[in-house]
């Protein structure tokens, strides 16, 4: 049982990860050639639709990082912790930084908007990638 909460963790993680390098590389620099006519029109867009996609995949994650805090898998407490600590860090980020930044961006292009939100999110990207890569490395080794 304890196996497949990790294995579903596991997946959900991999899955943002990949959402967020898909963003980083392909949909962020292309939000700049979208145009200020349409661009209000867009994020709008954006916003909802990326929104239905992530939200339940982002709350599948926190639910089983709190379920790996208070049933670990193997004998590593705090590995579980520091991902449950990484993954808070990566929530403030979307909530602190990055939803404000698409706040502004609905009320029509703002350059530095736009550039602040793509720089800022590559913390979010490699955070993303760090767990992930952890996390397969620890199922990794408890297969093993």
């Amino acid at each position: 049982m304890l196996l497949a909460l990790l294995l579903v963790h596991l997946l959900v993680t991999l899955m943002m990860t990949g959402v967020l390098w898909f963003v980083q590389v392909v949909h962020y620099p292309l939000m700049g050639s979208v145009g200020e006519a349409n661009f209000q029109s867009y994020e709008g867009k954006h916003v909802t639709l990326t929104g239905y996609v992530l939200a339940p995949i982002m709350l599948l994650e926190a639910g089983t990082a709190a379920l790996l805090v208070v049933f670990p898998v193997g004998d590593f407490d705090l590995l579980w912790w520091g991902n449950a600590i990484l993954l808070a860090a990566l929530w403030v980020s979307t909530f602190r930084v990055q939803v404000p930044l698409h706040n502004r961006l609905m009320q029509g292009f703002e350059m530095e908007a736009w550039k602040h939100l793509t720089r800022s999110n590559w913390f979010r990207t490699v955070l993303w990638s760090l767990r992930a890569l952890l996390l397969c490395v620890y199922l990794y080794i408890e297969l093993k």
